[in-house]
């Protein structure tokens, strides 16, 4: 029999956990194919023996594994040719017992050598004798051996699993009145909303309607169901499919092991009699041997058996329960206000939405199920973000943010339709149509303006301010005052002048009312910039222009002035240092060549003496170079010293 589902605890995040009553000791869990792994991960049985299914192999892997496929067309004829050799009982209008050889076709002349007809016989072994029984003779055929009837069951058995196609049926065996619980993929259930507004007490009325479906293989019949927020930690991991595991191969040893081959008796006059006192030296003490390999390590006591688990308590939320709403919606706005029997219950940070009704729900089917309803306090208005200008939305501003799970809502005004909302965690209005009573335009300016200049060694640091202006104008045609709320995205680094009401990640929130005819709003942000320039890259239009709007004092001027100067001479300096080391290297080279020149003409005089003047005339250079080199450098560290101060 098929086990008895209880309980069903479905999850946003897209598996669901089941919990089902066993009440017999042998009971059968049918699973879809692709969520096989997450049943044979997860799945717990009081009491459990076993669990069969069939096997993931290859049809035609286990086929070659039976020995036996069996044609569709003709199966008379192919079952027969898989018992060759075997023993059956024949029944004809006779009792044949022997063994099957085999099927051939005999022509039939009894009409004549024009009408010859190929008549298909069985070829049987009856004690001494063959027989030839034509086949459409044939009423029963019974099979004698054991084995191949075993191997002919086992065929059936899985043509028929894998005519259930997408379907396995699990076969536990445990004990009576026993429990299971498994979790498996399911379809994540959804949730709409229906908003309610009365513009006399500005009541909102807010219910939560979730969208279930049974997507498993088994029909839930009064079931308790609980729908839950939140993403558990859940994976796929195959242990469906066989596992062969590569194991290293060995290669067979074929070199066979010679015989010790006997000799003739050989003469011992010459044995050394002391030989044999050395060997008995060295023999091996049996008896020690034997009593310490015989012996060894004692044997570790047997692992005690696993105790039994202990039978795991029914997941319950105790509480006033929601019935699940499944028809046809009633035809008033009024009217459709679903009657809400749910219990909320907070299970960290997620949600648990207990249906303490009993819902029947057959494979394959959906449903509507009202799981909440929220009484919330709001105020009419228009929403307005500045990058969607044309387009404010009349809007409910709630008095309070609602932290509830994403879904759309069909909002109400006056229980007649208004429009379409959207609702996700952290709603602070819903906005469900267009405003066609305002017209908007807005207008930007930008200014610039430095406010210090600073000198900070050879740099000067400029700080500017940028100025945007936000002009927003509006028309209101309607005769009664709109209340505003202005999103307008912010930038990074700019500071808004007009403190907003809120911000959120990419707005800061203002809220006004616009009057009847024309009325404008200006906001402005500031930000504050840096920026870096090197005083030698500094043109004396611009230190003059500094100088002249204020930024900088005479003082200043005079000592930017000095540092220009300063660095124009340290790099007037390096530009000879530079200088001056190319050609201290270049000595160092001629140098070489002439020592080079003087090892190969070691035996001629005059030129030996020529290069030996050149010699003593570079290393009057080379002397005269480093010394300038040296005056450059300490010239150099003089300015720099100068500039650091």
């Amino acid at each position: 029999m098929t086990l008895n589902i209880k309980e069903v605890t479905l999850y946003q995040s897209g598996v669901g956990f089941f919990n089902a009553d066993c009440p017999k000791k042998l009971f059968v869990l049918p699973v879809n194919e692709t969520d096989i792994n997450d049943v044979l991960k997860s799945l717990s049985v009081d009491g459990l023996k076993s669990v069969r299914f069939s096997s993931a192999e290859e049809l035609d892997f286990v086929l070659n594994k039976i020995g036996i496929d069996f044609e569709s067309d003709g199966t008379l004829l192919s079952i027969i040719q898989h018992l060759i050799g075997l023993e059956v009982k024949v029944t004809t209008d006779k009792e044949f017992l022997g063994i099957v050889v085999g099927v051939d076709d005999i022509e039939d002349d009894s009409k004549g050598s024009k009408a010859k007809i190929k008549n298909e016989v069985l070829v049987l072994k009856v004690k001494d004798l063959v027989q030839n029984i034509p086949l459409n003779t044939i009423t029963n055929l019974e099979l004698l051996d054991p084995v191949i009837q075993k191997d002919i069951n086992a065929y059936l058995d899985l043509i028929a699993n894998k005519r259930k196609a997408g379907v396995i049926n699990l076969h536990i065996d445990a004990k009576e009145n026993s429990w299971a619980t498994w979790v498996m993929p399911v379809s994540s259930w959804r949730l709409s909303y229906r908003a309610f507004y009365d513009r006399k007490t500005s009541e909102l009325d807010l219910y939560g309607i979730s969208v279930i479906d049974n997507t498993t293989s088994i029909d839930w019949e009064s079931v308790v169901l609980r729908l839950v927020t939140g993403k558990p930690v859940s994976f796929q991991y195959d242990l469906f499919t066989p596992l062969f595991m590569k194991r290293p191969e060995i290669a067979r040893d074929v070199k066979g092991i010679a015989p010790i081959l006997s000799e003739a008796s050989g003469a011992f006059d010459d044995f050394d009699d002391d030989a044999i006192d050395e060997i008995g030296d060295m023999a091996y003490d049996k008896s020690d041997g034997v009593a310490r390999f015989a012996s060894g390590a004692p044997g570790a006591a047997p692992p005690k058996p696993m105790a039994k688990r202990a039978k795991m308590r029914s997941m319950s939320m105790k509480g006033e329960g929601v019935m699940g709403m499944v028809g046809d919606m009633p035809v008033t706005a009024e009217e459709a206000k679903p009657t809400i029997e749910a219990m909320k219950l907070e299970l960290g940070s997620a949600i648990a939405y207990e249906i303490s009704y009993p819902v029947t729900l057959t494979r394959s089917k959906s449903a509507l199920i009202p799981i909440l309803n929220e009484k919330l306090k709001g105020k009419l208005c228009v929403i307005l973000r500045d990058d969607r200008l044309n387009e404010p939305m009349d809007a409910i501003e709630l008095e309070k943010p609602l932290e509830l799970e994403k879904g759309a809502a069909t909002v109400y005004l006056d229980n007649s339709y208004a429009g379409d909302s959207m609702i996700v965690k952290g709603t602070e209005y819903f906005a469900f149509r267009l405003n066609q009573d305002l017209s908007i335009m807005r207008d930007i300016s930008t200014s610039h303006k430095i406010q210090t200049v600073v000198i900070e060694g050879v740099n000067i640091k400029i700080q500017e301010t940028t100025t945007k202006t936000y002009t927003y104008k509006f028309v209101n045609r309607d005769e009664e005052i709109i209340p505003m709320i202005l999103e307008h995205t912010k930038e990074h680094n700019y500071t808004p002048k007009t403190k907003p009401v809120a911000e959120t990640k990419n707005y800061d929130r203002y809220s006004f009312d616009i009057k009847q005819g024309n009325s404008k709003l200006t906001l402005t942000y500031k930000a504050t910039h840096y920026q870096y320039h090197l005083i030698k890259n500094l043109s004396k239009k611009q230190i003059e222009e500094y100088h002249d709007k204020g930024y900088l004092s005479g003082v200043e001027k005079r000592r930017i002035n000095h540092i220009i100067e300063l660095l124009r001479n340290v790099q007037k300096l390096r530009q000879e240092l530079e200088k001056t080391s190319k050609a201290i290297t270049h000595q160092f080279t001629n140098q070489k060549r002439i020592r080079e020149n003087l090892k190969a003409v070691k035996d001629d005089d005059t030129l030996r003496k020529e290069y030996l003047h050149k010699l003593t005339v570079s290393e009057q250079t080379l002397a005269q170079l480093l010394e300038e080199e040296n005056r450059l450098m300490s010239e150099i560290k003089v300015l720099s010293d100068k500039l650091e101060k």
